[in-house]
């Protein structure tokens, strides 16, 4: 049987995320991390995203995301593609990355963008990794409020 199409319109938000196949990590090092920022921004020029939160957890990560072009599968794809295909070149590895497809929630604009973008900035490192120094838990985790984030400022990400 075949999977649902996912729906997409024009200029709605989406709460976008994936997890690691069998909950494993997406994330070895901060080096994954950077690579992963880099091939969103460029998903996010090519498709003309608006961001408004991240935060990448170990084993997971979660977008905040405006579509102003209903092209939402489209920069996904592209955008899990790359990434899992640099992470198996870089360490060595073979087959999925993402267990089964990535999820999406509709957002309403009005009624949840400041909640959920807090629920996303809040979310905290598993035990083990409360130890990361606070900086680095600052740079991986984005909280805009209500502040619309371009692409433009993942400009000093990416150098």
């Amino acid at each position: 049987m075949a999977r649902p199409l996912r729906l997409e319109y024009t200029g709605d938000l989406y709460h976008v995320g994936a997890r690691g196949n069998h909950q494993e990590n997406i994330f070895k090092d901060e080096d994954d991390r950077l690579a992963f920022i880099s091939f969103f921004q460029y998903v996010c020029q090519r498709c003309n995203w608006v961001c408004y939160a991240y935060c990448l957890m170990r084993n997971h990560y979660h977008l905040l995301i405006e579509t102003p072009n209903a092209n939402l599968p489209k920069g996904v794809h592209r955008f899990n593609g790359i990434y899992t295909q640099t992470f198996n070149r870089n360490n060595n590895r073979i087959g999925c990355l993402y267990q089964g497809r990535y999820k999406t929630i509709l957002v309403e604009k009005d009624n949840h963008l400041l909640e959920l973008s807090r629920c996303i900035a809040n979310q905290r490192p598993d035990p083990v990794e409360r130890v990361l120094l606070l900086l680095a838990v600052l740079f991986f985790n984005g909280y805009f409020g209500y502040c619309v984030w371009h692409t433009r400022a993942f400009s000093h990400i990416a150098r």
